[in-house]
């Protein structure tokens, strides 16, 4: 079952996570040591050895922590979700272990020619796992159902018994490229709204969450106008639907594994 590949996945990425941890902070203590007696304790370039130090410990703490949510979560995930997930962590890093090592080399090679110059690095041109939460909440995204959907929106239970049957969901996967999201308006004779339909992904990841939360809170909005005329400028829907989208992201999906 898809649930047994992820769990073992998992399993092998954070036995090689401790044995990688170990080789990265046996180089940074060694190259800590020679900046400490070549420059001495005080010096900026042995202060950064210990920054760097705590970075790595840091990084190593926020990769864990996210495999071991997507560990206890694995019998929900989608599993071509987690492949697409990993690869991009395994990616992230490896550019960063090497970026590491080549700030520690730096440091070496001005230990070794008491040149404080040499420390100088060459700039990073990616984010760390710790310069943001993206990562996380991407994680988070692959825990998501349509219940936790419907509870963070919190909308009465006539709207849900409404649109229940209006919603049509659309395969994110499809490779169609007339495949669209929205809410489709239908009107009476005398040009009022009587009826919808939405248009929505199937929930597998955080994308396609952040879709039904905006196309649900744009239903929600016209629920509450059936029966009459649209008035509103159009944009104000959607400034709405974006803002609950953020909404989500700032609120609630940080507190959905507490």
């Amino acid at each position: 079952m898809a649930y047994n590949y992820i769990r073992e996945y998992i399993k092998d990425i954070l036995n090689k996570n401790r044995e990688e941890k170990r080789i990265v902070n046996k180089y940074i203590v060694s190259t800590f040591i020679k900046s400490y007696i070549v420059f001495g304790n005080k010096h900026s370039i042995t202060i950064e050895c210990k920054n760097i130090y705590k970075l790595f410990k840091n990084i190593m703490k926020k990769e864990n922590t996210i495999y071991k949510l997507l560990l206890n979560n694995c019998f929900i995930i989608d599993n071509l979700e987690f492949i697409n997930l990993v690869d991009r962590l395994d990616i992230l890093n490896d550019k960063t272990i090497n970026y590491i090592y080549s700030m520690l080399d730096d440091i070496e090679d001005a230990c070794s020619t008491n040149q404080e110059t040499r420390a100088n690095h060459y700039k990073k041109d990616f984010n760390y796992i710790v310069d943001n939460d993206d990562y996380l909440n991407e994680a988070l995204g692959l825990i998501i159902g349509d219940k936790e959907i419907k509870d963070f929106l919190n909308y009465d239970e006539d709207f849900w018994k409404y649109i229940k049957t209006r919603i049509r969901r659309v395969d994110s996967r499809d490779d169609n490229k007339n495949r669209f999201y929205e809410t489709v308006m239908h009107f009476d004779k005398d040009n009022k709204l009587d009826d919808m339909r939405v248009y929505v992904p199937y929930v597998i990841n955080l994308k396609t969450s952040l879709v039904n939360i905006h196309e649900i809170k744009h239903a929600y909005d016209l629920y509450n106008k059936l029966g009459n005329y649209i008035t509103e400028d159009v944009e104000l829907f959607e400034e709405a639907a974006r803002e609950k989208e953020k909404e989500f992201i700032k609120k609630y999906l940080p507190n959905i594994n507490k």
